[in-house]
């Protein structure tokens, strides 16, 4: 049973994604544990996949969850986190589409690039905006709103740490400035009729 789970995936999730074993015997213990146990693999891997799998990834089965909360439903199977760890079910996304792993990938990828691209454009084109109009919400409120900017990426180029009430400023106009988009919206009623 242990077999049919990537080791990697299970002693990640035992002992924590990213973190090197405190002792070179703690990856053996776990394994050789789970060897003898093979009924917790089960439940070590709906773990994974409930808690450890929350977005688009390209390891196969993961679901894509609406959010970080346990009752975050899957967009593919429509189970929440909750369920996926502990209903009868395998912790795999049991509809994900089978190509969605190569329009994942290909999104991934289109996103990084864009965002890679936002950022080699932004390294000329911040520090002139900011020396023309000066560091301030509104210049922030700019950046965003006209060459998309945000504020994280506005600190990273410049290479300070933006001012607290000037950031608050700044979210104080991005406020007025989504509510005036609010109001602008026409709401409007259609109204059927069924004829036979």
């Amino acid at each position: 049973m242990f077999k049919k789970v990537n080791e990697k995936l299970v002693t990640d999730t035992v002992i924590g994604i990213g973190i090197e074993s405190p002792s070179p015997t703690l990856d053996e213990t776990v394994k050789t544990y789970l060897s003898e146990h093979p009924e917790a693999v089960d439940s070590i891997e709906k773990a994974h996949y409930a808690w450890h799998a929350g977005s688009y990834q390209e390891e196969l089965g993961n679901h894509h969850f609406s959010g970080v909360l346990r009752c975050s439903t899957c967009a593919f199977c429509g189970r929440s986190r909750e369920e996926v760890r502990y209903d009868d079910l395998p912790g795999k996304c049991q509809n994900i589409p089978i190509n969605a792993y190569k329009d994942i990938q290909l999104t991934i990828h289109e996103e990084e690039l864009l965002y890679f691209q936002l950022l080699e454009r932004g390294e000329t084109e911040i520090p002139k905006l900011v020396e023309k109009h000066g560091l301030s919400a509104e210049t922030l409120f700019l950046l965003r709103g006209t060459h998309g900017y945000d504020v994280e990426v506005v600190s990273s180029v410049l290479g300070v740490d933006i001012d607290k009430d000037m950031v608050a400023d700044y979210e104080a106009l991005m406020d007025l400035e989504r509510e005036t988009c609010r109001k602008r919206q026409k709401k409007e009623i259609i109204e059927a009729q069924y004829v036979k």
